[in-house]
């Protein structure tokens, strides 16, 4: 279920503008992975919106299927949507990387008890203390956060990911569970028919 109906799209629309934005950075910063380390004020900006865009987008998958938590909802909570979704096997690629990079950027929650994501811990290092932790404003955080906005996309949105995404980024559905545009592939796991 998508998080939120009526704010779909205005979620997709946030998610293209990070994506035109990502790219403005490869102007500047060569999408290659000896630039993973690369931190700058403009790729800080972008991890902050992009992970709060993941985060809301989280919590609105969570709202809409009836979850109830006493407090603020944090990373421990949106965890919960990663066994349902498979968000551990999610792979994303994208087109302008010099050499096939794959981003995973659920890898750490392919397991039954809850492990930080390193790129969102990196997000609030910096978010919380810039001066001490600016360097966790680098590209390879912020190409984590970007793939895994992607992966909470598709979860909600599947198959109808290729009419409804990305306006002026040509889109093909190859398959149920792989997403090509002509700036990324999001490669999703294969759900058994029972499931």
């Amino acid at each position: 279920m998508f998080a939120n109906q009526a704010e779909m799209q205005s979620l997709l629309t946030t998610a293209h503008l990070i994506i035109r934005d990502l790219y403005e950075i490869f102007n500047y910063v060569e999408p290659n992975d000896t630039n993973l380390s690369t931190f700058s004020h403009r790729i800080y900006e972008l991890l902050l919106r992009t992970a709060t865009e993941f985060e809301s987008n989280c919590k609105g998958v969570l709202d809409a299927n009836g979850y109830v938590t006493a407090g603020n909802m944090n990373i421990t909570d949106y965890f919960k949507i990663a066994p349902v979704q498979r968000l551990s096997e999610y792979k994303v690629t994208f087109d302008r990387w010099a050499q096939p990079h794959v981003f995973q950027p659920f890898a750490t929650w392919n397991t039954a008890v809850f492990q930080s994501l390193p790129w969102y811990q990196g997000y609030n290092h910096v978010k919380h203390n810039r001066f001490t932790n600016f360097q966790e404003a680098n590209l390879d955080n912020l190409m984590n956060a970007v793939s895994g906005l992607l992966c909470v996309l598709h979860t909600q949105l599947g198959e109808n990911m290729q009419s409804a995404c990305f306006q002026g980024i040509s889109m093909t559905q190859e398959s149920e569970g792989k997403v090509v545009t002509g700036s990324f592939i999001i490669t999703a796991p294969t759900f058994p028919e029972a499931e």
